[in-house]
């Protein structure tokens, strides 16, 4: 298996002391010369979904102390649904993502369709999005889904008790 070196676009911000990398993440932290970063599940994801990613901008992608592959799109400056749906097919590719934290993205039940094909996710964050029942159930096909965190969102009671109800999952809203 080839092993890539990818050069992060933004600055580190430490989380659970162990950021690994950051794609042209924003904010106000002091900027960090960019950083290599090198993870063998990230080998195989084709050049051009890199290359997306960076170009995107807000995009983090980090390894915790766990072992685990989160994905950050809270720091992405976009305003309309379909910006961060475009990308969502893209993060989706990403092998072995445990986390997606989507919080005040203006993503809406559409990009849902992406995120129901990440097999891998156990926990994703929706708070402040444009996320309602419709877009909820969507993932309810999602085998290994534990969290879902949908606060501030058009979510109700009802649509929450069913996906924790039919998947048992932890829905907080």
């Amino acid at each position: 298996m080839r092993s890539r070196l990818l050069r992060t676009v933004g600055y580190a911000v430490p989380l659970c002391a162990a950021m690994v990398a950051c794609f042209g993440c924003g904010g106000d932290a002091p900027k960090a010369p960019p950083e290599i970063f090198s993870d063998a599940r990230l080998a195989d994801v084709a050049e051009a979904d890199l290359d997306r990613l960076m170009a995107f901008g807000g995009v983090d992608v980090i390894v915790e102390e766990e072992g685990e592959l989160c994905v950050y799109l809270s720091e992405a400056n976009v305003t309309q649904p379909d910006e961060i749906n475009a990308i969502l097919p893209v993060v989706a590719r990403l092998p072995d993502i445990k986390k997606l934290y989507l919080t005040g993205t203006p993503v809406n039940d559409s990009g849902m369709d992406a995120i129901a094909k990440m097999t891998t996710l156990v926990s994703i964050n929706l708070d402040s999005s444009r996320i309602t029942d419709a877009g909820l159930a969507k993932l309810a096909t999602l085998p290994n889904l534990e969290t879902v965190f949908c606060r501030n969102t058009e979510i109700t009671v009802a649509g929450a008790a069913k996906l924790r109800d039919e998947k048992n999952v932890l829905v907080t809203r």
